[in-house]
Order: structure tokens, then sequence, then C-alpha cells
């Protein structure tokens, strides 16, 4: 695809690019990308190490960033940055593709203010709705035709650096009694849900958090994940089951929402060490 110069805007099927250059390799920070992703459910950016710095912010719908083998949803309000040394994808839900706003940056000083704010890592998500207020005015910046390219670039470092103290300054806000009550509040409903079905994206619709920052919260607090507590709930619940009741091996696994019977017997021999016939017959 060829990209537009400086100072241009122009819709490139899914894309609203409204700010595209060549940049200088040794300059401290740069702007190279900035535009609006509309929602198309067959967006798809692979990322490689080499690639910018992108900060984005998810406005409508529903997307993904997919490293190492496991999904991480973002949805509207959530704020992401992916790291110039990151391997991952990152797409549009196919049933609901997001709309976002982007800007994509080269520079040192991107590192610096991503280890000062304790984000340096291969990508950050957040809910942070604030952040699209930030890369808008980064557009309007670089959209400005009487702003000299020195001084476009100077003043996007500045609004990044705002965008992640304020970052910084909401997650520091969220304090740790904060923190603990929720993840109570997650731990009470799982312990309802013992016989029913339950997702994560149940969860963190319920509880208006994302995924990955409902399985970090509920991990740093009780040291396992959400769906790890739930089973070992379910292990123990098959116990008691075992001990005071007739029902079958069979009836218990459908009980507890295990996917059959011999999943179940092997699952729970993992965990106890025997199989739930054997566990009965040794009462």
């Amino acid at each position: 695809m060829s990209l537009p110069t400086d100072r241009s805007k122009s819709d490139v099927k899914h894309e609203l690019v409204l700010y595209a250059r060549n940049i200088d390799e040794e300059a401290p920070f740069s702007i190279e990308l900035a535009g609006e992703t509309l929602p198309y459910n067959r967006y798809f950016i692979p990322r490689r190490p080499g690639a910018p710095w992108v900060f984005e912010c998810v406005v409508s719908g529903k997307g993904y960033i997919e490293a190492d083998g496991v999904k991480h949803p973002v949805t509207a309000g959530d704020f992401y940055m992916v790291s110039d040394y990151s391997y991952l994808e990152y797409y549009s839900d196919y049933n609901d593709p997001y709309q976002k706003v982007y800007v994509n940056c080269r520079g040192s000083l991107c590192r610096r203010l991503c280890q000062a704010f304790d984000i340096d890592r291969p990508f950050f998500i957040h809910h942070f709705p604030k952040a699209e207020k930030h890369i808008r005015s980064m557009h309007r910046i670089l959209c400005n035709p009487y702003i000299p390219l020195a001084t476009k670039d100077a003043n996007c470092g500045y609004v990044v650096h705002r965008m992640l103290s304020e970052l910084h300054a909401d997650i520091q806000s969220e304090t740790q009694e904060q923190r603990h009550e929720l993840a109570y509040d997650i731990r009470s409903y799982l312990d309802q849900k013992i016989y029913e079905k339950v997702t994560l994206d149940e969860l963190a619709d319920i509880f208006f958090i994302s995924k990955t920052r409902l399985i970090s919260l509920f991990r740093n607090c009780f040291g396992v994940s959400p769906y790890q507590y739930l089973i070992s709930q379910r292990i123990t619940m098959a116990c008691t089951l075992l001990k005071n009741s007739n029902l079958s091996v069979k009836e218990i696994s459908e009980m507890l929402q295990f996917a059959d019977s011999h999943y179940f017997s092997s699952f729970f021999k993992s965990r106890i060490g025997c199989s739930p016939s054997e566990y009965r017959r040794n009462i």
C-alpha cells in the first residue's frame, strides 16, 4: 500500500490515514503514522520486532491482541500500547469489528516514557477512555499545516507524556482495598456458579473490566486464575458429593460442568491422586 505524504488525509479501505511520513531514525521522537481504523471484520496486523511503537484507543466494537497463543480482548474505552520489540498479532472481532484511533511512533523517548510509567513490555492493556482525547489531540496537531514538522513531533511527544502520566495515575488510584474488594466479589460470584457454566466474557461484562485485567487482579489476590479457582471448587464439591450422595460419577461430572465423565475422572485423579470411584470406595 502506498502511504500518503505528510499533511495528507485519505480513506484507504478500512483505514482513515491522517498522517504518514518517513521519519529520521536518529530523532528521539517522531510520529510515523496516525489515523483511525474503521470497522472492518478482516482487519489483521502481524507485529515483529523493529516495527514502530503503537498507542491505540478502542472507540467501539471489539478486537484482540494475540501473543504466545493467548487472545487478549479489547473493547470500547480500552487503551493499549504495543512496543517496538513485540512479536504478536492484533485484529478485529469478526462479528463486532472495532473502531479505534492510533498513533505510531519511533525514537528512544517512547521506551524511556514507557519505562518511567512502568508499561515497558511487549504490550500493555488498560481501560482508559481518556486516551482517545489525547490521541485525537495529536491528530489535530499533525494535520495542522501551519505547525512546523519538528514542532509537531515535539508537541506530540508532550501529549504522549501527559497521556501516559494520566494512565499511570489512573492505575495507581485503584487502591489495594478496591482491588481486593473486586477480587472477592468475583470469587463470591464464582462460588455461586459451581453448577453452572461461566465464561471470562461473562465475568468481564458483569464486573465491567477487561478479561486481561480481571485475570491479573484475581491472580494477584488469590494466587490462581479465576478458572483455576473455579475448577478447584468443583473438585472440592465432587469430593463432598462422592462422600454424601448416591449420585453416579457421570451424574456428578455433568452437574459440575465437566465435558464428560472420562475427562472428569482423569482430572479428578490428577488433583486428588485416585479416581472418583476409588475415592468413594476408600471413604
